[in-house]
């Protein structure tokens, strides 16, 4: 996850993208253009 962060997030210490879900995991978070 961290290296994904890195590669895809502009400040991977505030993700939007991959976002942390408490007790649940991670949660892929884009913005979708419709």
């Amino acid at each position: 996850i961290r290296w994904l962060r890195e590669k895809i997030e502009d400040d991977p210490a505030q993700p939007r993208y991959i976002q942390t879900v408490r007790a649940v995991g991670y949660r892929f978070a884009a913005e979708v253009a419709a």
